[in-house]
């Protein structure tokens, strides 16, 4: 197995790791997220929770202020089975996904 550089709990008591072969995806792919702590804290403290439209195993972590410089933008995380599959800021929820928990819910 990949070497990890953080495994973590959600909200919900779930299991979130991130290998350092997806941080180099990420980093190559979304330089935005300049690091690791952006994607450690958006799925250890996310505004909310997907389910994704493209992936039926996967969901997708929201938190919106982390971005420096762009507090307007969101870190959207992407998680297969506990495993982050890629990271990157967007303005926008994605149309059509379903959020599936939020903050403040239980």
């Amino acid at each position: 197995m990949d070497p990890l550089l953080f495994d973590v709990f959600d909200p919900r008591g779930f299991r979130v790791y991130l290998s350092e072969e997806r941080w180099s995806h990420i980093m190559d792919g979304h330089p935005e997220i300049q690091k690791v702590d952006l994607i450690k804290r958006t799925v250890e403290s996310p505004w909310f929770i997907s389910a994704d439209i493209q992936d039926n195993l996967a969901e997708v972590y929201y938190r919106k202020g982390l971005m420096p410089g762009k507090p307007q933008l969101y870190v959207r995380v992407v998680v297969r089975q506990g495993r982050i599959i890629t990271a990157y800021a967007l303005g926008n929820l994605k149309k059509g996904e379903k959020i599936i928990w939020m903050s403040g819910s239980s």
